[in-house]
C-alpha cells in the first residue's frame, strides 16, 4: 500500500523545531500568517491559543511566536523566505552577517547566481531583511534552548531549511563561523526521517574507517544520533560543475569499490531476484493500464 505523504503546516514545523514537547502555548498572529494555505490552525495533540486581534499581545502568558508588526523585546527576530506556495522555506536570524542559507540553495541558473551574489552583499551590510518575505519573533528562551540542544555556540550563526514535503522530510540547519559554513545539522520530524538520518550517520562512521585519497567524507561531529546528526561540511570553497563523468568520478567510485565489495554469482544477489520476479510478473497475461500501446508495451517487455 502506498504511503500517504505527511503535510506539516508552518505552525507544526515551528513547534517541532523550537518547542519540542512543550505543553500549551500561545501565538500572536493578527494577520493569520501561520494559516498560510493550510486550513487547520493547530498542532495535533498540543493545545494552541491563537490571538488574532490587533489590540496587543501582552495578555498572552505562554506566547512562543509573535507575528505582529511591532518589535517584541522578549523574542529573537527571524526572517523567513517563502516557497512559491506561500509556506516557509528558510528561517534566518535577522542578526546574521552571512547568508549561510545559500549553502542549501542550488544556484545553477543566471538568475539564481545573481540572487546569491545580492544575498551575500545584503547580509554583509546588515540588510538581510530586504530578502525576506517577512519576519517574526521566537521567544528568547526557546531560541537559546535550540542552540544548546544542537550545540551551536554564541560565536556561530545558523540558518534553517524547512525541508522537502513528504514522509522523509527533515529540517536542515547550516551552521557557519560568520564567513564559511562549517556544519550541517539534520533534524528529523518523523519516524521515517529519523531512521534515514541514523542510517546515514552510521554509514558515515563506517566510511570514516577508510583512508580515502579522492573522496571527502563528512565527519559526524556529535555522537547524539538518536535525535539528530551534526555533520562537517566538506564542500570546497570553489567548485566546478561537471556535466559528464570525469576521471575524478571514476577514481572516487574505484575507492568506494575497493573497500566495499564482494564476489558472488549474479543469481545470488537480492537485486537479481527482484528483477527476475518483476519480469515474471510483466510477462503474465493481464491488462496494462499505463496509457501505452499494448503491442509496443509487449515488444518492450520482450526486449527486456
Amino acid at each position: 500500500m502506498p504511503q500517504v505523504a505527511i503535510q506539516y503546516s508552518d505552525l507544526q514545523l515551528l513547534h517541532s523545531l523550537f518547542c519540542g514537547t512543550a505543553g500549551t502555548f500561545s501565538v500572536y498572529d493578527p494577520h493569520e500568517r501561520l494559516r498560510s494555505n493550510n486550513e487547520v490552525k493547530h498542532v495535533a495533540g498540543i493545545p494552541c491559543e491563537f490571538n488574532l486581534s490587533a489590540n496587543g499581545f501582552q495578555e498572552l502568558q505562554s506566547m512562543k511566536f509573535y507575528f505582529g508588526s511591532k518589535r517584541w523585546a522578549s523574542g529573537k527576530k527571524f526572517i523567513y523566505i517563502n516557497n512559491p506556495d506561500g509556506t516557509m522555506r528558510w528561517l534566518v536570524p535577522s542578526a546574521n552577517s552571512s547568508a549561510s542559507h545559500l549553502s542549501l540553495y542550488n544556484a545553477g541558473s543566471l538568475k539564481a547566481k545573481l540572487y546569491k551574489s545580492v544575498s551575500k552583499a545584503l547580509f554583509a551590510l546588515g540588510l538581510g531583511e530586504w530578502l525576506g518575505t517577512s519576519s517574526f519573533y521566537v521567544e528568547h528562551n526557546l531560541e537559546k534552548e535550540v542552540k544548546r540542544i544542537y550545540n551551536i555556540s554564541d560565536k556561530e550563526q545558523y540558518s534553517i531549511f524547512t525541508g522537502t514535503r513528504g514522509n522523509n522530510r527533515k529540517v536542515v540547519m547550516a551552521v557557519s563561523d560568520g564567513k564559511t559554513v562549517t556544519h550541517f545539522i539534520k533534524i528529523p520530524i518523523s519516524y521515517r526521517s529519523q531512521e534515514l538520518i541514523e542510517n546515514e550517520t552510521n554509514m558515515l562512521k563506517e566510511l570514516s574507517k577508510y583512508d580515502f585519497t579522492t573522496l571527502s567524507i563528512p565527519r559526524v561531529s556529535d555522537g547524539r544520533i538518536k535525535a539528530f546528526a551534526r555533520l562537517t561540511n566538506v564542500k570546497p570553497a570553489t567548485t566546478i560543475s561537471a556535466e559528464r563523468i570525469s576521471d575524478l568520478h571514476v577514481r572516487a567510485l574505484t575507492e568506494m569499490y575497493s573497500c566495499n565489495h564482494e564476489r558472488k554469482a549474479i543469481i545470488e544477489c537480492a537485486a537479481w531476484n527482484t528483477v527476475s520476479n518483476n519480469m515474471d510478473w510483466m510477462q503474465r497475461e493481464h491488462g496494462l493500464s499505463n496509457g501505452l500501446d499494448e503491442l509496443k508495451t509487449r515488444r518492450i517487455i520482450h526486449l527486456l
